[in-house]
């Protein structure tokens, strides 16, 4: 926007500022009717931008936000604007740092859990009653305000002890393979994934199926194996989410839901006390371990059904861990406002089945409550040895949101953000959201919760967190008045903070973080490209390094040698983006002086910025999904393909383009590579390529064969 434009809409946002909505109508209120909705559950093409819940959010608080400036407008006045309070952070050595936030309380007992939620809810129910008049508009859902989306859990966390950062050895552990393997953040800790190989067989989840296809022979592809994810008697659907490949095990997480009419929740969700959103009640997560010793008759030995969504997996030192989310089931519609609070306390702690045993509560000496948590959805965390799943099973929970997991084998992180009504000042930041991170030990039998941190703004994913010797980094992005600002906050082993940087990317929005041993790199956009080279070697003092600015934007960063960082998103000019994908290579061996070395800028064109969907090849080639567009838009499942791009030096080409099979709705998801042979992976179908010459060597639809 102008100049003059700008200085309108500051003058408008800060008279809307000063105008007071109906509760309904609130940020906050908002954001815990969307709470929840991670994705919409329908399965969506991994080539295309998932529905993220930010983005629902977003959508939802401007609405708000839209009644907040129309009446603004009346108010505007042509005084001087307020100065932003970020644009003059102190220094990080001078930041005046506010440990209270730190918070562990726990407050174990089912009674006491009880107690907390009804009263929780009588409150809660009291305010609705003040606000009826106000029930009619209903973002979505029943009529008359009712809340029909699943709160989503979140937590916060820090970090302890000196487990490093790997990120510079997890590119050569990868191409020193002769099959592919999932893109990981920290080496050794594997990641779920939707397609994974183990040197012969291809593995593959598609819609609410299992498929496990030979491809030794890449010109005559077969399937093995194909079965259900999961079986109901009841009209329980299923979701396939993320899958994992052990030595002789196969590992599955799926969602469940029942599809319901759009128009109300069921009565029964009070059980479930999960979303409903769409058409869909979501119900459980399934996790299942197989034995896979014969890839063509799978055996069950182990499963575990949770309350609730899925959040996040891994698997460390042949632990798996499991992060999910369990909304308390709340109705503050008028039919219910007789509801029993007897009921509501009967399902306001998630339950669980072990291994086929009767469900039950979560043992209540593993939930953790904090005085600060307000008592509408858990974070429920799983582990167990992946020999001896049922002798080594542990369980908990913690009430609070869920969004974002890092896990670097010795500690689980994860945080929550929490968008507020009015700014507060947090760790010496103005902010409307706050980030709140959880952590947990990663013991023998146990995640022990060992507290949480609260900072200002919040993260945009998994690779805004690092841990790197004995201490935890977190890039956030913050919001105050009409700007925004980026920060890396240090903290230590106590889940103390003891630094900040200043602010950096003023008037830009965080697009990308990596961080690589004492370095971290951010990118930021608004026009321009700005990025960030963080020197975090003094923790006590985290500066900026240096700054880069070039058109476009990197939504993933992945450091491909010495000194070398490639940068995947989007190209464009000093007016914004073009619509053209980009691929640039970052020369950082001066942190004061970063330079784009090369770019490869692919027209009309969207890159899957998804780090799972970013496949190491070997020898310096790499492999990307890129949707083509035609006239500014595609519906050509065609227009998908694989691009195999080779790093040289200070060079980037692009070696070629591999069509994605195309079959009704199938969409090309994955690349992987077994030996010389390139498998461009699709949800029902696969072909084959010869990675030396590029030949097409074979094409095999495996849906429903």
């Amino acid at each position: 926007m102008n100049k003059q434009d700008k200085e309108l809409f500051d003058k408008i946002k800060s008279a809307s500022d000063n105008v007071s909505l109906p509760e309904e109508l609130s940020r906050d209120n908002i954001v815990k009717q969307l709470d929840g909705i991670k994705q919409i559950a329908v399965v969506e093409p991994d080539n295309k931008k998932r529905i993220n819940k930010k983005h629902i959010i977003s959508a939802a608080v401007s609405v708000a936000a839209a009644i907040a400036i129309v009446i603004g407008i009346g108010a505007v006045g042509f005084g001087n604007d307020t100065p932003l309070v970020q644009s003059g952070s102190p220094n990080s050595s001078n930041i005046n740092i506010n440990n209270n936030y730190n918070s562990s309380v726990d407050r174990t007992g089912y009674d006491n859990i009880e107690t907390i939620v009804a009263d929780y809810y009588k409150k809660q129910l009291s305010e609705q009653k003040k606000y009826r008049n106000y029930n009619s508009f209903s973002l979505f859902g029943k009529k008359n305000g009712n809340m029909t989306a699943d709160g989503s859990a979140n937590t916060g966390s820090a970090a302890p002890s000196a487990a490093e950062s790997v990120n510079e050895s997890a590119q050569v552990s990868a191409e020193s393979s002769s099959y592919g393997k999932t893109n990981l953040q920290v080496d050794g800790v594997d990641e779920g994934d939707i397609v994974k190989t183990d040197g012969k067989n291809i593995y593959v989840l598609s819609s609410d199926k299992i498929y496990i296809l030979d491809v030794s022979d890449p010109e005559n592809m077969k399937t093995l194996k194909s079965m259900p994810a999961y079986v109901s008697d009841d009209g329980t659907k299923c979701e396939t989410q993320d899958m994992f490949l052990t030595s002789g095990n196969l590992i599955t997480v799926v969602g469940t839901y029942k599809e319901v009419d759009s128009s109300y929740a069921p009565e029964d969700s009070y059980r479930v006390g999960v979303a409903c959103y769409a058409g869909i009640e979501y119900l459980n997560t399934v996790i299942s371990v197989y034995n896979i010793t014969d890839p063509k008759s799978p055996v069950m030995e182990f499963s575990y059904v949770c309350d609730g969504t899925y959040v996040s997996s891994r698997i460390a030192d042949g632990k798996f861990i499991y992060v999910g989310r369990y909304s308390i089931p709340f109705d503050y519609a008028e039919s219910n406002e007789e509801l029993s609070t007897e009921t509501l306390k009967e399902n306001c702690v998630p339950t669980e089945i072990i291994n086929g045993s009767e469900r039950a509560r979560i043992n209540a000496d593993n939930i953790c409550v904090r005085d600060t948590d307000e008592p509408t959805v858990y974070q429920t965390v799983a582990s167990f040895n992946i020999n001896d799943c049922e002798n080594t099973f542990y369980s908990g929970a913690a009430l609070g949101y869920c969004e974002d997991v890092y896990c670097d084998g010795e500690y689980l992180f994860v945080s929550s953000y929490d968008y507020l009504e009015k700014s507060k000042n947090i760790q010496g930041v103005d902010s409307y959201a706050a980030t709140d991170i959880t952590a947990y030990k990663i013991d023998s039998n146990a995640l022990t919760n060992i507290g949480s941190v609260t900072l200002p703004g919040n993260v945009i994913g998994q690779f805004s967190m690092d841990r790197y010797n004995g201490y935890f980094r977190v890039a956030v992005e913050s919001t105050y008045k009409t700007d925004s600002a980026s920060y890396v906050f240090i903290v230590n082993d106590k889940l103390e903070i003891v630094s900040r940087t200043e602010a950096f990317g003023l008037g830009e929005y965080m697009k990308s973080v990596r961080f690589v041993g004492n370095t971290a790199y951010a990118v930021t956009f608004y026009q321009t490209d700005p990025l960030f080279v963080i020197d975090l070697s003094d923790v006590k003092n985290p500066e900026v390094a240096g700054e880069l600015k070039i058109p476009g934007f990197s939504s993933y960063l992945h450091p491909v040698g010495d000194n070398l960082v490639l940068g995947i998103g989007e190209g464009g000019d000093e007016n914004g983006t073009d619509g053209s994908a980009e691929i640039k290579l970052f020369d950082v061996s001066d942190p004061k002086n970063p330079k784009c070395v090369d770019t490869l800028n692919i027209k009309n064109a969207y890159i899957n910025t998804d780090h799972k969907a970013f496949t190491s090849l070997g020898d310096g080639r790499y492999g990307v999904i890129a949707q083509f567009y035609n006239n500014g838009y595609s519906n050509n499942d065609s227009d998908l393909k694989a691009v195999v791009i080779k790093v040289d030096g200070a060079k980037i080409s692009k070696t070629d383009y591999y069509n994605g099979p195309v079959n009704d709705d199938m969409y090309c998801t994955r690349a992987t590579y077994i030996g010389d042979n390139l498998f461009v992976v699709g949800d029902s179908g696969v072909i084959s390529y010869s990675l030396s010459t590029s030949e097409r060597l074979g094409t095999y639809i495996y849906y429903d064969n």
